[in-house]
Parts: structure tokens; C-alpha cells; sequence
């Protein structure tokens, strides 16, 4: 059975996806310590972008101070869950 250029670049292509899925997934678990924190800071922000824009909306306020009002309130939030959650260790 005799393939053209064409498929065997296709293959070639499907391929080199594949094995660039499985390097860059086996670096993700060598790295992962590193990454953590960005990891973590993106999902934050990701959550907190639908409060800030409900608060531009409903009360007419600027992308900066609401977001300066949701960062507040976020940060609050993970210091009492910190705290909170410190406690039940002793």
C-alpha cells in the first residue's frame, strides 16, 4: 500500500502533536512546583472577572475601582480562610 506525500506529511503532522502533548505534559509534572502560584493567581482572577463586571454594570462604577473593591474583598477572604483554616490545626 503506497501513501502520498500528502498523508505521510499528514501522519508526520498527527504525530509530532501527539509527542508534543507528552513532552510538554511530562515538563508540567517536573515544573509543577514552579507553577503553582500562576496557576493559582489565574484561576483567582477568572473567578473574581464576572464580579467585576456585575459591579460596572449595576452600579455604574469604573473597571478600576471595582476591581480595586473585588481584590480587597479577595484578599480579606483568603486571609480569614488562612486563619480559619490554621486553626483547627493546634
Amino acid at each position: 500500500m503506497e501513501l502520498n506525500g500528502k498523508n505521510n506529511f499528514a501522519v508526520l503532522k498527527q504525530i509530532g502533536k501527539f509527542l508534543g502533548v507528552i513532552l510538554l505534559l511530562y515538563l508540567c509534572t517536573l515544573f509543577i512546583n514552579y507553577f503553582m502560584p500562576f496557576f493559582i493567581a489565574g484561576l483567582i482572577a477568572l473567578l473574581i472577572e464576572p464580579i467585576i463586571k456585575i459591579l460596572m454594570e449595576r452600579f455604574n462604577i469604573s473597571r478600576r475601582v471595582s476591581s480595586a473593591i473585588v481584590i480587597t474583598i479577595t484578599i480579606i477572604l483568603i486571609i480569614a480562610f488562612v486563619i480559619w483554616g490554621r486553626s483547627f490545626c493546634y
